[in-house]
Parts: structure tokens; C-alpha cells; sequence
């Protein structure tokens, strides 16, 4: 029984070992490797940018809108 756990604990470990190696290299069997991403340029940020805007104004908006429910609803109390 002793030979078993001992033989049992050594493969869960080369297991373990094996497939942290396979992570830290990206090199899983079967598996395709990740591709790279390429990073965006300034200029490709425009839209992004204008989106960016949109929301601050909508959170703002938003903001003043609650404030003013609020308001109104603590005059009615």
C-alpha cells in the first residue's frame, strides 16, 4: 500500500509539474497559442474618444437629474 501512495503521489506531482511548465511556456498540447495583439494607434482612438465624451455627458446628466429628484422629493416630505 505504501509503494502505491508513494508511486500515486509522484505522478499527481509530475502532473502538477508538467502542466505548470506547459502554462509558463503557452505550450499546451492541442491547444493553439494565443495570438499577439496589436496595439491600437492614436488615431484609430477617435471614435473611442467621442464614446468617452457621450458617457461623461450621459453620467452628468444623469447626476443633475437624480439630484433633482431627490431635492424634490425631500420639499414633498
Amino acid at each position: 500500500m505504501k509503494v502505491f501512495l508513494i508511486t500515486w503521489g509522484l505522478f499527481c506531482v509530475l502532473v502538477i509539474v508538467g502542466l505548470f511548465i506547459a502554462y509558463a511556456t503557452d505550450n499546451f498540447p492541442g491547444v493553439p497559442a494565443p495570438q499577439k495583439v496589436e496595439l491600437e494607434t492614436e488615431d484609430d482612438c477617435s471614435p473611442c474618444e467621442e464614446n468617452l465624451k457621450q458617457l461623461k455627458e450621459a453620467m452628468e446628466r444623469w447626476e443633475r437629474e437624480h439630484k433633482a429628484k431627490a431635492v424634490a422629493a425631500s420639499d414633498t416630505q
